[in-house]
């Protein structure tokens, strides 16, 4: 599989900020990556896909040329073949923002 551009949602403030600078409201295709090994800082990152036709003008401006991967098609499949750097340091796999939420809200249902 190849990862493929999406919208952001245009329904609310962020939608209204995209309206008034005149910018469209696409992603370019990437994936995502959580990276963590012990003795090195965690790092969270995505690999865009050159292709994509948003690259220039990201409406979040996440795009920088580092992190543009070569997908590369394999018979029916595509590969990608990147390099992340992480440097020594403490390793912490970050929670997500919505799990105290969800454990409060559960609590109080009980």
């Amino acid at each position: 599989m190849k990862p493929a551009g999406y919208p952001v949602p245009i329904d609310g403030p962020n939608g209204a900020l995209l309206g008034a600078q005149k910018r469209h409201n696409m992603r370019p295709a990437h994936l995502h990556f959580l990276i963590e090994k012990p003795g090195y800082k965690t790092i969270a990152s995505q690999v865009y896909d050159p292709e994509d036709p948003n690259l220039e003008t990201d409406s979040q401006f996440g795009v920088t040329k580092a992190l543009i991967g070569n997908f590369m098609k394999d018979g029916d499949s595509y590969r990608l073949e990147f390099t992340f750097v992480i440097e020594p340091g403490e390793s912490r796999r970050p929670k997500a923002p919505i799990t105290e939420k969800v454990s409060t809200a559960s609590t109080r249902l009980a």
